[in-house]
């Protein structure tokens, strides 16, 4: 895995201003919340008005946390989505009802917390219930407990979630904590095949700084040189 091939999706969205930003500066997707409970939730009238202003070529991808099948549905309805991303506790079946692509996320506090003695059975447990998810594009890994949102800005043990994403046999994102300035080492530490960042990017909850979305996109580009040229030394 190579950071050229990395999947880079920045969640939160509330601002077409900041959905552009994104898109040039090359991130590849953006996350739209509808979690009421989430300070960065949209209501349908500001999803509405968002994805009129969307640029194309931007995967719009839309966070829902054990939400009723008839506000997923109204949801579909009123704006184009590429991808669902399901944060709660919803089993395989209900991620698949809707016939779209989706991605599940699943929060590893669980493990990283756990006692040295504790932690194989916790991490046995985890991988059964990822291996459930087998028709989901990819896993997103946040270092959230379970049945809780992301959005926190705090990192998860990267060293035991490198060991337990070894184990996944399909694309994993990482996700939580994640900034301009820690993005190089999470990399390094843990090659996902995706990167999923919102307060790391943020000045509020929803409000994306532009600065920190350009400097982002530019660590990227410094470890994918330095990948490079270690390619061409070797």
């Amino acid at each position: 895995m190579t950071v050229s091939d990395l999947w880079v999706k920045l969640c939160g969205i509330t601002q077409a201003e900041d959905a552009h930003c994104a898109h040039r500066a090359g991130v590849d997707a953006v996350g739209l919340v509808f979690v009421p409970q989430s300070p960065r939730s949209l209501t349908l009238d500001q999803a509405k008005a968002l994805d009129q202003r969307m640029d194309d070529g931007l995967e719009r991808v839309g966070l829902f946390m054990d939400a009723p099948s008839d506000w997923v549905a109204a949801v579909l309805d009123t704006i184009r989505l590429d991808r669902l991303q399901f944060h709660g506790s919803e089993s395989a079946n209900e991620c698949e009802r809707y016939g779209m692509p989706y991605i599940k996320a699943l929060g590893f506090a669980d493990v990283a917390g756990a006692s040295a003695d504790d932690r194989p059975m916790r991490q046995a447990q985890w991988l059964a219930r990822a291996h459930q998810y087998r028709q989901a594009d990819a896993l997103l890994i946040d270092s959230h407990g379970s049945g809780q949102m992301g959005g926190s800005g705090e990192t998860s043990d990267w060293q035991a979630l490198s060991y337990t994403a070894r184990q996944l046999d399909r694309p994993w994102i990482l996700a939580g904590g994640l900034r301009p300035d820690n993005v190089a080492q999470a990399l390094i530490e843990v090659d996902p095949h995706g990167i999923d960042l919102s307060s790391g990017v943020e000045t509020q909850p929803g409000i994306k700084d532009h600065g920190k979305i350009n400097e982002l996109m530019r660590s990227l580009e410094r470890v994918a040189s330095h990948q490079d040229r270690t390619s061409d030394d070797g």
